[in-house]
């Protein structure tokens, strides 16, 4: 790439990397919801506005300048070793009084003072291989009252050890062996404890085997009297929640559910919300697809063992989240099955049982931040093709105000073309596929365009772009190489997440079939559509389980694709966990790994095909997947290329993440010339 494209390519990632930093508006309520602020327009034009709620109806004005009376104790970061990465920067947990910050520090839990208090050990005798974790980032470990920890002694002594390598700049190497929770092999052993924060012995919390089963931290009871838990199988085909006494450790199971597939808990297990929301009556809302779609359940913390749980929501729709429970009502988002069944709208729905209502209007995803007192909300919604604009609206979902819609011209570019939200027909003949085309810059549709396909097929995510402004690195590329005079094609086939259970149950024991068959049958249904897509320059990319898929793509369709590019690749469908709720066990069944394996696929691939393999040296298990596809690859005599990036994991960061964006855009240059 000359030196002015490749200048121009960079400006095109920056602009569209300062965009999703400026669609963030940062909205914040006072706690008395009378006055809501935030931080509008561009860089240096960027100013704070205030909308203030007074008898007279809402005004909009600038916010008055306000002096600091001292920076309150920042929190920091530790390291916590989770399933998916060997540790990754987990936030300390400020106590209830402010006083502490909990973490965990050489395999023990340690408590900093925010203060000039000495800091304090709360554990023992932790070795390399056994030791203490909190949990930290989307629930409070500690009791309200400040008296105890949620922690989870990790016997990790079984668990598989992979290699890497560091390269030093003084030309030291070091080896060392992080651990991976591999399919099929041994799991993390966890046993939940009552850490007393005043001291004093752990107390164990007995859940019955623990053997081969995942633990998550739900949340304490408001009066500090109880915490909750949720087991679940590393199947996620059975779940029990369990509510455990913080004076004797007695845990006592108050549900359980089980699927003959699996549940809507995958993402529960790398982080993010349980889809239980405890309530401060000891109740709970509890998120199931057991009729079909994702919808929100009642249940009591008191019951027996086994009572139903009472159903809120009904019909195609999946919820997505639950926002907040006040005033005897759940307020929740939601997607609704029909001809845009991934925009997300915000609902009301009573808790004492009586119809659903929504709250938001118009296309698009909608962000919501509801005011202390539930009187009103903001409503932020965008679509691919729509910047970004923000309402206040009253409870009742009665527009009161437009706070900001955002002009993103600036950032862009002059010749900016708004992508194609499109819909094809699934392999099966009948179900609808949503996706989004990026067009290039200054589009003309009476030229053709090379395209890129980006895949990625996973069934723990969704990645076509549902907002404007991009959320990812890739999105970011997505943007840039659009800039550059590509056709970007995202679409997610059948198999992933947020709409019905049918939709999502196709994976069941079956990885690759379905996606290559509606990937590239949509493609094939757009070129059809749209002369301007190039039928001679197409190619395929992926990350992570998107570069397995990028590969079987170029093998299964070679009138499409000329070239593939394979980032991070996940082509070892034994590499982790994630495979095991939808393949099962590899012990039990290896006849579904073995059908996503991608090893024989070289011996399919048109001679004439390209390839790029891209991976960090600190990323064992995708360096290891590199370096056997390239042994195999060279045994078949298909031209290809490999990049590696050192000192990095899984997600490149920095210059590496840089340089890996435009060397994509090198590779498919040459490749579709």
């Amino acid at each position: 790439m000359p030196l002015r494209d490749r200048q121009a390519f960079y400006d095109a990632l920056d602009r569209f990397t300062a965009l999703r930093r400026w669609a963030s508006l940062g909205f914040r309520w006072t706690a008395d919801g009378r006055e809501l602020s935030w931080t509008a327009g561009l860089g240096d034009g960027a100013v704070s506005r205030v909308c203030r709620l007074d008898a007279d109806g809402p005004r909009i004005g600038p916010a008055p300048q306000t002096r600091e009376e001292g920076a309150a104790p920042a929190w920091r970061t530790f390291p916590r070793e989770t399933y998916l990465v060997p540790e990754y920067p987990a936030p300390e947990a400020p106590s209830p009084d402010g006083r502490w910050f909990a973490s965990v520090r050489q395999g023990e839990v340690r408590l900093r003072s925010a203060g000039e208090e000495p800091d304090r050990t709360l554990t023992a005798g932790a070795t390399e291989d056994i030791a203490w974790d909190l949990e930290t980032a989307d629930v409070d470990p500690w009791s309200p009252d400040g008296k105890w920890l949620l922690a989870a002694r990790m016997d990790r002594r079984a668990v598989w050890r992979d290699v890497r390598t560091r390269f030093d700049h003084d030309g030291t190497v070091r080896v060392d062996r992080p651990r991976v929770q591999r399919a099929g092999a041994a799991l993390d052993l966890v046993q939940p404890h009552l850490v007393p924060t005043g001291g004093g012995p752990a107390r164990s919390i007995d859940l019955g085997e623990m053997r081969d089963h995942f633990l998550r931290l739900v949340g304490w009871l408001p009066d500090s009297s109880a915490v909750v838990l949720l087991r679940l199988t590393r199947a996620l085909d059975r779940a029990e929640l369990f509510v455990v006494d913080a004076q004797d450790a007695r845990a006592r199971t108050v549900f359980i559910e089980q699927c003959p597939t699996f549940l809507r808990l995958d993402p529960i297990i790398w982080g993010g919300p349980t889809g239980c929301d405890l309530l401060p009556d000891r109740r709970f809302v509890w998120q199931s697809e057991r009729d079909g779609w994702n919808h929100l359940y009642l249940g009591e913390l008191d019951a027996e063992p086994g009572a139903p749980l009472r159903q809120l929501t009904r019909g195609e729709m999946s919820v997505h989240d639950v926002v907040r429970c006040h005033g005897g009502e759940v307020w929740f988002r939601a997607r609704v099955d029909g001809p845009r069944p991934y925009d997300l709208h915000l609902y009301r729905v009573p808790l004492a049982g009586g119809a659903v209502r929504q709250v938001s209007e118009g296309d698009g995803e909608h962000a919501c931040l509801i005011s202390p007192d539930g009187s009103h909300f903001v409503d932020m919604t965008s679509t691919p093709c729509v910047a970004p604009r923000s309402v206040l609206r009253r409870a009742d979902g009665v527009a009161v105000l437009e706070l900001d819609r955002l002009d993103p011209a600036p950032l862009l570019g002059p010749h900016w073309t708004p992508p194609l939200e499109v819909v094809v027909t699934a392999a099966d003949g009948q179900t609808a596929l949503h996706g989004v085309l990026y067009r290039p810059a200054g589009f003309d549709p009476a030229r053709r365009y090379p395209l890129l396909h980006w895949v990625y097929g996973g069934p723990q995510m969704r990645v076509a772009p549902k907002a404007f402004a991009p959320r990812t690195d890739n999105e970011i590329l997505h943007h840039a190489l659009a800039d550059a005079g590509y056709l970007v094609l995202v679409l997610d086939a059948r198999g992933t997440p947020q709409r019905s259970k049918a939709f999502q149950d196709v994976v069941w024991r079956s990885f690759v079939d379905h996606v290559v068959a509606d990937q590239a049958g949509a493609l094939r249904q757009l070129m059809g559509l749209h002369p301007w897509i190039d039928p001679q320059r197409m190619g395929v990319l992926g990350r992570s389980w998107g570069a397995s898929f990028a590969l079987h793509l170029l093998a299964a369709a070679p009138d499409l694709y000329r070239a593939a590019a394979c980032t991070v690749p996940g082509f070892d469908p034994c590499g982790g966990l994630i495979a095991e709720p939808y393949l099962g066990l590899p012990q039990d069944d290896p006849a579904p790994y073995r059908n996503a394996e991608p090893w024989a696929l070289p011996q399919r691939i048109d001679k004439r095909a390209r390839i790029l393999l891209m991976a960090g040296t600190l990323d064992s298990p995708q360096q290891w997947n590199l370096q056997r596809m390239s042994h195999l690859l060279v045994e078949a005599d298909i031209s290809h290329q490999t990049l590696v990036f050192a000192e990095q994991e899984h997600a490149f960061e920095g210059p590496a993440l840089r340089f890996h964006q435009r060397a994509l855009r090198d590779f498919f240059d040459e490749a579709l010339a």
